[in-house]
């Protein structure tokens, strides 16, 4: 039996990152703006803090596109998982072992169910197997 073991679930750690922050690239960009139209035309910005200002934007907006990138990965892996053997942990710390029937993305996480209606958190899957009749 073809065996993977080391799941793991990063996909929406930038992103919740991100919310607990308050700020998007677009409230980032009307702040810079703002700041940029209301500036002192006798003392205007210096080009080393604007040019610290768009650095932090593009880091902004490159943090962004790697959190859509991991949560479409983590989406993809989750997957990928269906119709095989899983050996995973329940929230009750129960090892369990059946087949994945089905996924639910639920407030960014996904919830394996497998055959005998047993639900459990993927980032809890210890083992993934291909089963034997399909080798």
């Amino acid at each position: 039996m073809a065996v993977i073991s080391g799941v793991s679930n990063t996909g929406s750690a930038v992103s919740s990152t991100m919310q607990k922050m308050g700020l998007g690239k677009d409230d980032f960009l009307r702040l810079l703006t703002i700041e940029l139209k209301n500036q002192n035309p006798l003392e205007p910005l210096g080009n080393k803090e604007f040019i610290a200002q768009m650095a932090t934007f593009s880091q902004l907006e490159q943090l962004l596109i790697m959190s859509d990138s991991l949560t479409n990965s983590a989406k993809s892996s989750a997957l990928s998982i269906l119709g095989k053997q899983v050996k995973a942990t329940t929230e009750e710390g129960k090892e369990v072992i059946g087949k994945a029937i089905s996924i639910e993305f639920k407030d960014g996480k996904a919830i394996i169910t497998l055959k005998g209606d047993v639900h459990v958190s993927f980032d809890k899957i210890l083992e993934v197997a291909i089963p034997e009749a399909t080798i």
